[in-house]
């Protein structure tokens, strides 16, 4: 399976004045995501990776897990589920994406839900996480638009693959009671807070694009990438897909020191004996035909396009 192009606007030159007929209004979608390396490999017990990034999805895989710019049949899902550790009173700790989401969203409308990222925080003893990659896969079903129609008079509904997204993640375990220091590795009291049932674990996301610069809210992270769906000559469309991230925020300089980021690192701090889940949105909208150069700067030389579906 290939999957059609969603063409980048920094690629492009001449972004601006790109024809805005034919504005896809509704759209089906399939977001996916999974896990793809982890460290220590050497862990005792092993790391262990479990699920699929494509369960329960109607369109099968859309990851391209070799990011070689293809869907196609070299790439396959991704797990979804990592465990390390040795329980000591519940379970093994975990990364857990909850993978497939799928539905319908409108252009210029509200955010809607994608992948979510829950850190199940046991206690345990032994090896653990220090690292992994997570690849997340958009693909987009054009179902409506203006001035009327499908995208295509005449032609099937096609599926494009957005850009897809590579989160390096920092992983730091901590010991309960800190070797009896008071302070925590975030900086902060130990069983006071977020501290409370222990220091807390630190999750840090650890590069953006460039050209994307994370926008942090009180709770939230987001950021906004360009694209272009190029559907014939008379339908080629300007749209700003926009990722947030609720839980994440920049945290403090000592816990973005425990796993080796820069000061005003963005991630989160994970309660112990607790479920602590990182909820991703997204939103699709037609930008102001002035604000596309600033955005096609920043964007050349990225590679970020999928492929035409066969």
């Amino acid at each position: 399976m290939k999957l059609n192009k969603l063409l980048l606007a920094g690629l492009f030159a001449g972004v601006t004045s790109a024809a805005q007929a034919g504005i896809v209004t509704n759209w089906n979608f399939s977001n996916q995501a999974g896990w793809l390396d982890w460290e220590p490999l050497g862990a005792n017990p092993p790391i262990t990776a479990s699920g699929s990034s494509d369960s329960g999805s109607v369109y099968g895989n859309i990851i391209d897990s070799d990011e070689d710019g293809d869907v196609d049949g070299d790439d396959g899902p991704l797990p979804t589920l990592l465990e390390w550790g040795t329980a000591v009173s519940t379970d093994r700790s975990s990364l857990d994406v909850d993978s497939a989401s799928e539905g319908s969203i409108v252009t210029n409308g509200g955010f809607a839900p994608g992948t979510s990222i829950t850190h199940n925080n046991f206690i345990i003893n032994d090896d653990y996480l220090t690292n992994a990659s997570l690849l997340d896969a958009l693909l987009l079903e054009p179902t409506a638009a203006m001035p009327g129609g499908v995208p295509v008079p005449g032609q099937p509904a096609l599926a494009f693959t957005g850009p897809q997204l590579h989160f390096n993640i920092l992983f730091f375990e901590t010991q309960n009671n800190n070797g009896g220091d008071p302070i925590c590795p975030n900086g902060e009291p130990n069983f006071q807070g977020v501290n409370a049932g222990g220091c807390a674990d630190i999750f840090v996301v650890d590069n953006t694009i460039p050209a994307f610069p994370f926008v942090v809210g009180s709770d939230f992270v987001e950021f906004t990438v360009p694209f272009q769906v190029s559907l014939d000559p008379d339908w080629d469309s300007m749209y700003y897909l926009t990722t947030r991230l609720s839980g994440l925020t920049t945290i403090t300089d000592d816990a973005c020191a425990n796993v080796g980021a820069a000061p005003g690192c963005v991630g989160f701090v994970t309660e112990e004996r607790q479920e602590n889940t990182l909820n991703a949105e997204f939103r699709i909208t037609v930008p102001e035909p002035g604000t596309l150069a600033i955005f096609g700067l920043g964007l050349l030389g990225l590679g970020l396009a999928g492929r035409r579906r066969g």
